[in-house]
Parts: structure tokens; sequence; C-alpha cells
């Protein structure tokens, strides 16, 4: 039993806890899990869910062939624009973070395109639509890899995460198909910002997780690589109509020497932004090529 010390009260030694800080929400591996799939399943989904849509919106908004090849290929500019700066953001500020600004934004500029008046305002939300992807991809990749260790879990989880990936991508088309179909192409939009919006209210519960190693951003950096990116991307999905053109190889090499500068400034730096030793790791070489092919290839 505690003994109150001589002079003083029984109410004046009433014990008081010290405030609690606040605390994030933490959440077990299956619920990160879920999330993390969750939110790879609906960007995939909506990146080829255009695949069925876009002929219908291009001539609802008379759009020509150029309007329509732009409205394919925005969402892969803004993908590959943004991909490794979110996976870097996502890294030094929070995954769960990051998930929730990309949820939050692919849930707005869905809603955009869905009120689209034109083709240039569609193929806006189509770019900020991969922006906000690669948000949810970044943080969602990494969020698994803290909450399952190496080994046969990791394996596992991520397994389930390249599962949601091919599920996207099959589920994608078939739905806005069916939209398109009763209600308009952009029923398919209103669809995927309601699904943004579902894919908010679950990560919120998500537990908050960094790199254990901390890396300084650099905003010379992100600019760097992200107009790198937006240059190279764009080149890719000028020259499905003239790769000899000016403008086709004006991207490209804008591109290329954005993306040289940055590597260079990067090796410079004593913290790195961005580790330059994973463009030799297979798998994340991968990835990223999986980011600008869909800009590549010709439209149908």
């Amino acid at each position: 039993m505690t003994e109150i010390p001589r002079g003083t009260t029984a109410a004046s030694a009433t014990v008081r806890s010290p405030a609690a800080p606040a605390m994030l929400p933490v959440a077990g591996p299956a619920r990160t899990l879920a999330a993390a799939a969750a939110g790879t399943l609906l960007v995939t989904a909506v990146f080829s869910a255009v695949v069925t849509a876009a002929a219908d919106s291009a001539r609802s908004l008379h759009a020509g062939v150029a309007g329509e090849t732009w409205a394919l290929s925005g969402m892969s500019l803004g993908l590959a624009t943004a991909l490794l700066t979110a996976g870097a953001l996502a890294d030094a500020l929070g995954r769960r973070r990051v998930l929730l600004c990309g949820a939050g934004l692919l849930a707005a500029v869905s809603a955009l395109g869905a009120l689209a008046p034109g083709i240039g305002v569609l193929v806006a939300a189509r770019v900020l639509q991969g922006m906000a992807g690669a948000a949810a991809l970044a943080a969602s990749l990494g969020s698994i890899g803290h909450a399952f260790p190496a080994g046969a879990p990791r394996t596992r989880a991520t397994g389930v995460w390249a599962a949601a990936v091919g599920g996207g991508i099959a589920l994608g088309p078939l739905a806005a198909a069916g939209f398109t179909a009763v209600l308009g192409w952009r029923s398919s939009y209103w669809l995927e910002a309601a699904a943004a919006a579902a894919l908010l209210c679950a990560a919120w519960s998500m537990s908050e997780s960094r790199a254990a190693t901390k890396r300084p951003i650099d905003p010379p950096g992100v600019a760097a690589l992200g107009a790198g990116m937006a240059c190279l991307t764009a080149g890719l999905v000028q020259g499905r109509t003239d790769w000899s053109g000016p403008a086709t190889i004006t991207l490209l090499a804008a591109g290329a020497l954005l993306l040289a500068a940055f590597a260079c400034a990067e090796l410079r730096r004593r913290n790195q932004m961005l580790e330059l030793s994973l463009f030799g790791t297979p798998t994340f070489v991968a990835s990223i090529t999986g980011a600008l092919s869909p800009a590549s290839r010709s439209s149908a």
C-alpha cells in the first residue's frame, strides 16, 4: 500500500497520470495488408479502366485522335512523373500520410474527370490521377514491407499485393464498360471517386511508418526528377504519332538531360533522397519500366 508523505492530505496526494501523448492509429499487419492491397487494386483499376471509356469520352467531348491518345496516356504520364518522388516522400514523411493524401487526391480528380467540360480538363484529370496513384502505390508497398518481417510472411504479403495489381488491371475495363454502357462514360469516373473515398476511410486506421534511415527531401532534386520523368513520358506519348518529329525529339532529349542532372546532383549529396543503387536491382527497374511502358504502346 502506498504511503502518503507527512504534511500531505489525501486529496492532494491523488496520483495524476501524465497526459497521454496523441497517438496515431495502430493497426495489425492484416489490416495494413488489406488497405494496401485495396489501394493497389483501385489504382490499377483506374489505370486500365480508360481503355473502354476513352472512345466514348473523346466522342462526347468532340476530341480528335490526339485528344483520345492523351486521355489514354495521361495517367501513365502522372504515374511516371511522381512514382519515384512519392516513394521518397513516403519514406521521409510517413507512408500512411502519403497514402491518405493520394486517396484524397484521387477522389477529387476523379470527380473532376466526371465533370470535365472538355478534353483538356479530362486529360489534366488523368494526369493527376496518375500522380495520386503513384502516392498510393509507393506508400502501399512500403507499408507492407514495414508491417511484415522479412522471409515467408513478407513473401506472402507481397504475393497478395501482386495479385491486387493483376486483379485491378482485369477489373478496371470490365467495370468501366458496364457503367459506360448503362450510365455513360462519366459514371465510371464517379465510381472511381467513390472508391477512392472508401479507400481514404480504410487507410485512416493504418499504422504510420517511415524509413529506418531518414533521407532529407531535396526540393530541386524533386523538381528535376519530376520534370525529367514528365518529359520522357510525354516524349514516348508524342512518339506514337511521329517518332522523328521535333516535339518528340525535344521532349526525349530534355527528359534525358534532366534525369542526368538529377543523378549527378544526387551523387554529390551525402544523404541521397533516392538511393541510386536501386537502379541495379531487377525488381526496381521492372517496376519503373512497367510505369513507362504503357506510354510507348500504340493506341488501339
